[in-house]
């Protein structure tokens, strides 16, 4: 009979551990039992004096161990069994160990960590050095991203996305329109209209609904109040070699003690990327994103804000997916107020009403091989 050599590894164990000691070297042989029902403990580890490990125990419980020179103890421990130190027998006598069975019983269990609140610290962080909102996020620990193509990858936080993860905008819950996931409410938003991201891990925390793997929650930066009539604008202009993309944005605000108004604007474009092998895939886009925010001060203890947002993407292209979207369309408005109620329960009363809309077309018209051989567009 031939055996592989992986086939040999099991013998060779079983032979080392069956072979005798070295002729007139002192042993000591034995068999560890359950106190309770004397059953054989199967891999009780046995150790010499000074944490020397010296084997364990077989299926049947028992060993065959050569005794060090000047060693007169052997210590039995076994998991859920209390560890017995024994004195070696006389030479030729057999152990018979028995071990009690032990329960750890812990009244109070401390686990020292971070709380899993809001992750904003690490956010603003990158968000600096990234280009998108994803690319942001994905630097707070936790989360990763399901990239399809170069444009709106998939937030997962510790392996759960899609319906395990609660994603909102301004307090408003949305959904992506697509079922493929090609359209990720993070693709929505533009990072430079971002002020700030909340990431909540774990299913810990139930005041945004109930979800297993956490919760998202993106803000647009607000207009601010000033004492005295301000005036405040920002241009930027940014590039990437690797898909030759290209970017703008400019923002306006106006600030007044009792009324604050902002407004954002960008234009994204994006050509293709090259792969490894020198293809050329469809992978480029265009996006527009635009919002404004408009802040009222009525009175000392209230205020009241809206929010109006719209972006649009054309000509997206997944180089992982069969498809490509021609158009994806987002919309939203968002009217929320706060009332301070001196000497009342509760202090503060908060209110909000919004609504938002996501259109998403597929279009494979730019592809030169079809999945299905023939044009499949598919609007949603």
């Amino acid at each position: 009979m031939k055996l592989p050599l992986h086939g040999w590894a099991p013998v060779l164990a079983a032979w080392l551990l069956a072979a005798p000691p070295s002729p007139g070297s002192p042993v000591v042989r034995g068999q560890i039992l359950d106190a309770r029902d004397a059953r054989p403990i199967t891999g009780a580890h046995l150790i010499w004096p000074g944490n020397q490990p010296a084997g364990s125990t077989g299926d049947d419980g028992r060993f065959v161990l050569e005794i060090p020179p000047g060693t007169d103890h052997l210590l039995v421990t076994h998991i859920a069994y209390a560890s017995r130190s024994l004195p070696l027998p006389a030479m030729g006598d057999t152990m018979r160990i028995r071990l009690e069975p032990r329960l750890l019983s812990l009244e109070t269990l401390v686990v020292m960590g971070p709380a899993p609140g809001a992750e904003e610290s690490r956010f603003q962080q990158e968000r600096q050095r990234a280009f998108t909102t994803e690319q942001a996020l994905e630097q707070v620990e936790g989360i990763s991203l399901i990239r399809r193509g170069a444009f709106a990858p998939d937030p997962v936080i510790r392996g759960l996305s899609a319906s395990r993860l609660q994603l909102r905008v301004d307090g408003m819950v949305v959904h992506g329109a697509c079922t493929d996931r090609m359209d990720p409410v993070t693709s929505y938003l533009d990072l430079e209209a971002v002020d700030r991201a909340i990431v909540r891990q774990g299913g810990f925390d139930s005041r945004l609904g109930s979800s297993m793997g956490g919760s998202i929650e993106l803000h647009h930066l607000p207009a601010h109040f000033s004492p005295e009539p301000l005036l405040r604008h920002h241009l930027s202009l940014g590039a990437a070699d690797a898909l030759n993309r290209a970017g703008s944005s400019l923002a306006m605000e106006l600030s007044r003690p009792r009324s604050a108004l902002r407004i954002h604007s960008s234009f994204e474009e994006a050509g293709n990327y090259l792969s490894p092998e020198g293809e050329e895939p469809h992978s480029g886009h265009r996006r527009v994103d635009a919002y404004a925010s408009l802040r009222l001060r009525p009175s000392t203890r209230s205020e009241l804000d809206l929010l109006l947002q719209g972006d649009d993407g054309w000509d997206i292209g997944y180089a992982a997916l069969p498809m490509d979207v021609g158009h994806a369309r987002y919309r939203a408005a968002v009217l929320s107020g706060r009332h301070a109620l001196p000497n009342a329960l509760p202090a503060t009363l908060e209110w909000k009403l919004y609504h938002n809309r996501v259109d998403h077309w597929m279009d494979d018209s730019g592809r030169d091989e079809l999945l299905m051989g023939m044009h499949m567009d598919m609007p949603g």
